[in-house]
């Protein structure tokens, strides 16, 4: 039924995102956009769930994969598929400490360096993140952070190809995805991969890219969650 729903949507949603895609090529950003930002080696960037969450990352080519902060971490089945559930824990730069329970498909699995249980594995999840205006969709580790400054530690498996981190400087890029980046069509595509079939969402950003409503895209990705749920 769920696929039956997909495609019926793909179906709907294809002819419109070309438009959208033909309105503006240059909004359709994502990790392969050609050319690199300069980064420092601290950014602010924006997780993007139910709530959109400004924090400060720590950009580290030394780390092979990004990671992030998580408690209560607990793995479970669910359709046949590996999930986790997980408590996100972010600082943010509102200086407030935000919470948020979760529940992921995972993506892969990493084995971590630990003396106490050499087999430690690790789970990959994705969050869509906002990173120096543009939207992007971020393969990252669950780990215990609670001993470092940062909540989130962005690798070069994600930096490869978008940025070029200077380690004198910090706070080069912008948090939020601009209204011109963050299309209609960029978004759908997230909310395909992330098996999200409400239909309102997509009307919801149909509209929007018919008619031009200049709103943030953190404001417009919360918006399509709440419809989604």
């Amino acid at each position: 039924m769920l696929m039956f729903r997909k495609a019926r949507l793909l179906w709907f949603m294809a002819p419109l995102a070309l438009l959208c895609a033909a309105q503006s090529t240059s909004a359709l950003a994502s990790s392969k956009t050609a050319g690199k930002v300069i980064a420092g080696w601290v950014e602010k960037i924006t997780v993007l769930e139910d709530d959109a969450i400004e924090t400060k990352a720590k950009l580290d080519t030394g780390a092979n994969t990004s990671s992030i902060h998580a408690e209560d971490i607990q793995r479970f089945e669910k359709d046949g598929d590996d999930w986790v559930r997980f408590l996100l824990v972010l600082k943010g730069t509102d200086d407030e400490t935000h919470r948020l329970a979760l529940e992921k498909p995972v993506e892969r699995n990493i084995r971590v360096k630990d003396h106490d249980d050499p087999s430690s594995r690790r789970p990959i999840i994705e969050l869509p993140v906002c990173f120096d205006g543009r939207l992007h969709s971020v393969d990252f580790s669950l780990a215990d952070r609670s001993e470092f400054i940062y909540s989130v530690l962005i690798g070069r498996r994600f930096l490869n190809d978008i940025a070029v981190v200077d380690a004198g400087r910090t706070f080069l890029t912008k948090a939020s995805c601009t209204a011109e980046l963050c299309h209609s069509a960029t978004i759908a595509e997230y909310y395909i991969s992330a098996n999200l079939t409400n239909l309102n969402v997509w009307l919801f950003y149909i509209a929007r890219s018919l008619v031009g409503i200049a709103v943030s895209c953190d404001n417009m990705f919360v918006l399509g969650f709440h419809l989604s749920t």
